[in-house]
């Protein structure tokens, strides 16, 4: 394994146990279990050890590469300060328990059933801090001039809260069939940022004073959320997962019937948002025009949604075995599958999540939509670009015929019938229009009655591979499943499992598609259904009780069956490999054995790797139904050298020449062949050759031929084989043309930025901006960044990695029937180690190269958890004494700085609304490298659901009013 590809699988490790490592279910054998299983697991990591860690990895000492910065700078001849201090605590906790006495509850049809029950209890308490600053200074005074410079000081703070409580139950028949799942969800997320920007720039005897200020918090809740999911029958999802002994896929829509989540919950949005100090009349602005100050709390109690599941597909686990410690703190051990392809933690756990938070969020968006753009500042609209006042409604396509470069929303009335291009070939509609073909199934409606979409396309070719000596051929089936046969609406498909809500009389689909629609008022049904067999009847004929599609698809009939015959064989006959392959809606069927289609498409392919064939070879290729024939037929292709590409082209206008890259696959790369390279300029004459005897597969050139002109360059290549015969040849042209950025120094510099900009700047502004084009900063700058590529240089890093190989895995346990844990794992040369995990049998438990990652099992998981159970706010989660403003000072005084006149005033921000912000001024400054390396680590505290809460709330509220 490459250094680089084990570094990425570590990263991608960390992050994972760190930020989604939640939840091993138990035992589900084939009776119910005699004895009750408990145990408790948890991860935390403390932000503050983000520095040591990195540099024990690494070998980076990050203050020394801050000071490192400044140093560049100041030998350049500016002053630079920066500095950052990170401080914050992740960490999740899982409670494991099951309840194997009787219990009731009533199942998908509202029967009492009796079940026993396991349940996971689900603890995330994450909080941040960062505070930085950025401080720099640069003057210049010539003879007789007025001084040109620049001083800046810029802070920025940020805070940052995440609280989830999931409580996830699983019930089960005596036959360990999951009958359904309940789930107890709190979601709250916080976050709060703050900005600001003292400066002052001078040029000319001009100067201009900003004190801009930004601060910005948002934050999303749902509270008190139950929801029950039953599904339409008892599954064997678990058993099945336990016993089978290779991969595969269970789908609940083809395997089971995934049932319905109905949920309750209460739910609140907050935002605040404040901007000042921007100099807007040096802007082209009034004065204040740009000063903005908003805020808004909307919550609504007492809400339910209902959400159908479908489109459910698990990977069963496989992997290599291993043993660990559960955990129970009896040293109970069990036998596990590295399985990496699996969530980490029960996959129908997160799935009942994903669909609880995404069925409140838009119960909720659909329940607030008024009053929320109702509050929402027409300003903060305009900023975010959710005004849709101006939005005009018509074809957006410029491929349609009656395309409106005026309109901004789509409102299907494009049309195409009549730009049919000789060369495309055309799709005819159910009702006579014609489309291009490659229009079909891409998921939009171009036809009006919606017959483009579903249909059974058949694609074949064949190839050679990158491999010297490869062929391979294949055929893609599109909608060989029935799954993707029926209509679609909402961009979610209405198919054969779900043909109840179809033409029953009711409105399923917000655009009514689901039900018979008179387009034209005509008194004819103008929506369609589609057939499995890829033919169409309309909408009203769909579950009338009467088989109007071949095969019954149109009531429900899912079965589908394909036979397909594939070869490759020289162009006389003769065979190379042949592959008879079956796909079927059921491969369990004890009658047939075969594949089932990887939803929606069918791809089967073939190959042959072997030198042993004649320049000419070819794929015959059979398809049939149960109906019918399907597709047959043959296509051949030169084997041989060729190439796979030939690119020429400039990369942008400012370029001073043209790139060359070309592929050459194929059988004979080191067997004489050569290949030849010519360029000709817009004249047509020749500026450029090479001759490569020894061929390469990949090859690549720039060349300079801006003294050439613009206009049409061309470039050939031959590929020559060991008898000087053309083998195969290639040309492609490109127009060049350079464009030189133009300085004219008569020109003002300040009006010219104004111009790119849309603005007119003040005179005052004109005037700075010219002095400094005229100053000396460029030079300074480009000294800055040749100072400090010369002092990287020399700082010193870990020659090696200190770890060969790394894994990160769920484990998955056939005796529980779940993932009992995660892991992460590291190798070197002298054996295996847990680096954050459970005890595993076989890898030592204190690696030599250590991060500050803990993984916690038993009483000592069960304390953390219970201990961090009611701390919710930020001052509860991080210890706010230990972020210590002074830190930065600190680091600045190790890197030689002196901080006598330094002081740090950061932006007051209190997400806790308690008063115990990150306390404002301070006599502080920036770190170093630690800042560089705390600013590589802030992902994990400007939380993704925060902002995706708000933002995709907006975007919900703003698509439901347009509709």
């Amino acid at each position: 394994m490459s250094k680089t590809s084990m570094n990425s699988k570590m990263i991608v490790g960390i992050m994972a146990i760190l930020f989604v490592s939640v939840g091993p279910l138990s035992s589900v054998n084939a009776s119910p279990p005699t004895e009750a299983t408990e145990f408790y697991y948890g991860v935390e990591y403390d932000w503050n050890s983000i520095n040591p860690d990195i540099e024990n990895f690494t070998g980076l000492d990050l203050p020394e590469i801050f000071s490192e910065f400044m140093g560049a700078a100041d030998d350049a001849g500016f002053e630079l300060i920066i500095g950052q201090i990170m401080s914050g605590s992740s960490n999740i906790y899982t409670h494991y328990s099951e309840d194997i006495t009787p219990q009731t509850i009533t199942d998908f049809d509202g029967e009492d059933v009796e079940v026993w029950s396991r349940t996971n209890d689900v603890t995330i308490r994450h909080g941040g801090l960062i505070d930085g600053i950025f401080m720099t200074e640069w003057a210049e005074t010539q003879f007789s001039s007025s001084p040109t410079g620049f001083e800046v000081d810029m802070a920025a703070s940020v805070q940052n809260v995440l609280n989830v409580d999931m409580t996830y139950t699983e019930y089960f028949d005596d036959a360990n069939y999951l009958v359904g799942g309940d789930m107890a969800f709190s979601l709250e997320t916080s976050s709060a940022i703050g900005f600001s920007f003292d400066a002052m720039i001078e040029g000319n005897g001009d100067d201009i004073p900003v004190e801009f200020e930004l601060g910005m918090s948002y934050g999303y809740s749902i509270i008190n959320s139950n929801s029950e999911w039953r599904l339409d029958g008892p599954s064997p999802i678990y058993t099945r997962f336990s016993s089978s002994p290779d991969n595969g896929i269970w789908d609940c829509n083809i395997n089971d019937h995934c049932g319905i989540i109905d949920g309750d919950y209460d739910a609140s949005i907050d935002y605040s948002f404040s901007v000042s100090g921007i100099p807007t009349e040096d802007l082209g602005f009034d004065e204040g025009e740009l000063d903005l100050e908003v805020s808004d709390f909307i919550s609504s109690t007492d809400n339910d949604y209902t959400r159908e599941v479908h489109d459910v597909a698990i990977e069963i686990p496989n992997g290599d075995s291993m043993m660990i410690d559960i955990g129970a703190g009896d040293g109970t051990t069990t036998n596990v599958i590295a399985c990496e392809s699996c969530p980490p933690g029960n996959q129908l756990m997160f799935l009942m999540m994903g669909e609880v938070i995404t069925g409140t969020a838009e119960s909720f968006a659909e329940d607030i939509a008024d009053e929320f753009t109702d509050n929402l500042d027409e300003e903060l609209q305009e900023l975010l670009g959710l005004d849709n006042s101006d939005e005009v409604s018509g074809c957006t396509d410029m491929e349609a015929i009656n395309y409106d470069a005026g309109a901004t929303n789509d409102d299907g009335s494009c049309n195409y019938e009549d730009s049919q291009d000789e060369d495309e070939p055309m799709f005819e509609c159910t009702d006579g229009t014609m489309i291009y073909e490659w229009r079909v199934n891409d998921e939009y409606y171009d036809c009006q009655d919606r017959s483009d979409e579903h249909q059974l396309i058949i694609r074949t070719g064949i190839f050679m591979d990158d491999d010297p000596n490869g062929i391979s051929g294949g055929m893609t089936v599109y909608n060989a499943a029935p799954y993707h046969s029926g209509i679609s609406c909402d961009n979610n498909y209405v198919n054969y499992e779900s043909l109840f809500l179809i033409n029953d009389g009711y409105i399923n689909c917000y655009d009514g598609s689901d039900e018979p629609e008179d387009y034209d008022n005509d008194g004819f049904v103008d929506n369609y259904f589609t057939c499995k067999d890829g033919g169409s009847v309309t909408i009203d004929k769909v579950m009338d009780g009467i088989d109007d599609c071949p095969g019954g698809s149109d009531e429900g009939k899912t079965t589908y069956y394909y036979d397909l015959n594939l070869t490759l064989h020289n162009e006389d006959g003769t065979l190379l490999n042949h592959r008879s392959v079956q796909v079927c809606s059921d491969p369990g069927d004890e009658q047939t054995n075969c594949n089932s289609a990887s939803r929606p498409h069918m791809f089967e392919s073939i190959g042959y790797w072997e030198s042993e064939h004649d320049e000419i070879v070819c794929l015959t290729w059979e398809l049939k139904d149960e109906f019918e024939t399907l597709s047959t037929g043959t296509e051949c292709i030169t084997t041989g050298v060729q190439f796979d590409y030939l690119h020429l082209y400039q990369e942008w206008s400012g370029s001073t020449g043209l790139f060359i890259e070309a592929q050459i696959i194929g059988r004979y790369l080191a067997d004489g062949h050569s290949v030849d390279f010519t360029l000709t300029d817009p004249n047509q004459q020749e500026i450029w050759s090479e001759q490569i005897s020894s061929l390469p597969q990949w090859h690549d050139e720039y060349l300079n031929v801006r003294d050439y002109g613009p206009g049409d360059y061309c470039l050939t290549g031959t590929i020559y084989d060991r008898e000087g015969a053309i083998e195969d040849t290639v040309q492609t042209c490109t127009y060049y043309e350079y464009q030189e950025y133009q300085d004219d120094e008569d020109d003002n510099g300040g009006e010219e930025i104004g111009d790119l900009l849309g603005i007119e700047l003040s005179e005052k502004l004109n005037n700075i901006i010219d002095a400094m084009i005229d100053s000396d900063l460029q030079n300074i700058m480009s000294s800055f960044g040749s100072n400090l590529q010369d002092r990287l240089d020399d700082v010193e890093m870990l020659d090696e990695f200190p770890y060969n190989d790394g894994m990160f895995t769920p484990m998955w346990s056939n005796e529980h029937a779940t993932v009992v844990g995660v892991g992460l794992y590291v190798e070197d040369e002298n054996g295996s180690y847990v680096m954050a995990g459970p005890t595993t049998q076989g890898y030592n438990p204190t690696p030599p190269t250590q991060m500050s990652l803990r993984y916690l099992t038993g009483d000592e998981a069960k304390n953390a958890a219970e201990a961090m159970e009611g701390s919710e706010q930020l001052g509860e989660i991080v210890n706010i004494d230990d972020h210590n403003l002074d830190a930065i000072l600190e680091d600045l005084a190790e890197a030689g700085i002196d901080i006598s006149e330094i002081v740090i005033t950061t932006p007051e921000v209190d997400i806790d609304n308690n008063g115990n912000g990150n306390g404002g001024d301070s006599t502080e400054t920036p770190s170093e490298t630690e800042e560089k390396a705390e600013s590589d680590g802030l992902l994990p505290f400007v939380s993704p659901i925060s902002v995706i809460g708000v933002i995709a709330m907006a975007g919900i509220i703003f698509g439901m009013r347009k509709d």
